[in-house]
């Protein structure tokens, strides 16, 4: 969705190291150019890893080093998402949903850098 619109885009799914954002490995890191002045971080959970111990390891550690991120989770753990970045004091956190179709087709509400008028999902064949 981000290279269909000009953007730049690194991803680090799993182990992967393809590009770091402050010096941190974070999922999705997206650019409105390739010198990267505006730059988008999105940390993507699943249903099993929303839980205090990625909000003590990773989210507090990306609240400090981002002044602006977003934690994209499953629909069903939204409202569990927004309580452990409360309870664990995750700063500079906006946490957006993604839903997956039996087709495989992943829709994201709320990713940084793509607001269209009018528009509040992507979707993206992953």
């Amino acid at each position: 969705m981000y290279r269909e619109r000009g953007k730049q885009v690194w991803l680090n799914p799993d182990a992967e190291k393809n590009m770091e954002a402050g010096g941190l490995l974070v999922d999705v890191i997206a650019a409105d150019t390739p010198g990267r002045d505006s730059t988008w971080v999105t940390e993507v959970e699943t249903e099993d890893s929303v839980n205090d111990e990625e909000a003590r390891s990773q989210w507090v550690r990306y609240g400090e080093a981002y002044s602006s991120w977003h934690l994209a989770v499953p629909v069903s753990q939204y409202e569990a998402a927004r309580k452990l970045v409360a309870k664990h004091g995750v700063r500079h956190c906006k946490v957006i949903m993604w839903d997956k179709n039996p087709s495989g087709i992943h829709t994201f509400w709320g990713l940084p850098g793509l607001s269209v008028e009018g528009e509040s999902a992507a979707s993206i064949g992953l």
